[in-house]
C-alpha cells in the first residue's frame, strides 16, 4: 500500500530560501524551482526514511501559492510561471 501525500509550496519562500543557500550571491532568477520536481523529492526523502513498504508515499496533488509576473515588466518570468501552471 502506497500513501498519497499533497504538498503545498509557498513558492516566493521556497525560491528565495534555495537560492541563498545553494547559489549564494547569483541573481533570483537563476534558481527557480519546479514545484512537482520539489514535492517528489520531498516524497523521496521522507521514503528514505523509513523501513516499512506500509507507509511510503507518493505525491498525489501539489498546490502553488505565488504572484503572477505582469508581462509587461517580467514577460520570461510570466511565461515561466504560465507552462507551470499549465502542468
Amino acid at each position: 500500500m502506497t500513501l498519497t501525500m499533497a504538498v503545498v509550496v509557498d513558492y516566493q519562500n521556497v525560491h528565495l530560501t534555495g537560492t541563498s543557500l545553494f547559489l549564494p550571491g547569483r541573481p533570483p532568477e537563476e534558481g527557480l524551482i519546479d514545484p512537482l520536481r520539489f514535492a517528489r523529492q520531498l516524497a523521496r526523502a521522507r521514503n528514505a526514511k523509513i523501513d516499512n513498504e506500509r507507509y511510503r508515499t507518493s505525491v498525489g496533488r501539489v498546490e502553488v501559492f505565488r504572484g503572477l509576473p505582469v508581462p509587461e515588466d517580467d514577460l520570461d518570468a510570466n511565461r515561466r510561471n504560465q507552462a507551470q501552471r499549465a502542468q
